[in-house]
C-alpha cells in the first residue's frame, strides 16, 4: 500500500479477491460438497458474508490510504465512493445495511436441490 499511495494521479484500482488480501478470510472451503443441500446453502451464506466483510475491511484500508481514487474494485465488485461536504471519502458496496437480503439474493433457498440431509437417515 505504502507504494500506492505516492502515486497522486492513480484514480482507479483493481485488487484480488479478499481471500487474496491477508485480511483473514481464507475463501472457504474449495470442495462444492460442502455446500450441497439446505445445511450447505446456510454454510455458504456464511462463508459468503465472511467474504463480504473482509472485502468491507479491504475497502476500508483502501479509503484510508488512497482518499483521491475514484474508483475501485476487490475481486471484481466496484465499490460506489461518496464524499461529504468535508471531503471525507465512503466506500459501500451492494450488501451495504441490506446483508441479509444481498446474502438471500447470492445464495437463493432452492428446494430442487436440497437432497436428502444425511444427519437424519
Amino acid at each position: 500500500m505504502d507504494v500506492l499511495t505516492g502515486l497522486e494521479n492513480l484514480t482507479h484500482l483493481d485488487l484480488p479477491g479478499s481471500s487474496s488480501l491477508g485480511l483473514g478470510f481464507d475463501g472457504g472451503p474449495g470442495c462444492g460438497n460442502v455446500y450441497f443441500g439446505r445445511q450447505g446453502r446456510i454454510y455458504l451464506r456464511e462463508v459468503t458474508k465472511e467474504g463480504a466483510e473482509a472485502t468491507e475491511k479491504g475497502g476500508d484500508i483502501v479509503v484510508a490510504n488512497l482518499p483521491h481514487l475514484t474508483s475501485f474494485t476487490i475481486g471484481g465488485t466496484c465499490a460506489n465512493i461518496t464524499r461529504n461536504e468535508e471531503g471525507m471519502i465512503n466506500a459501500s458496496w451492494p450488501w451495504t445495511g441490506r446483508m441479509d437480503e444481498w446474502l438471500m439474493e447470492a445464495v437463493p433457498e432452492n428446494p430442487d436441490f436440497d437432497g436428502p440431509e444425511y444427519d437424519s437417515m
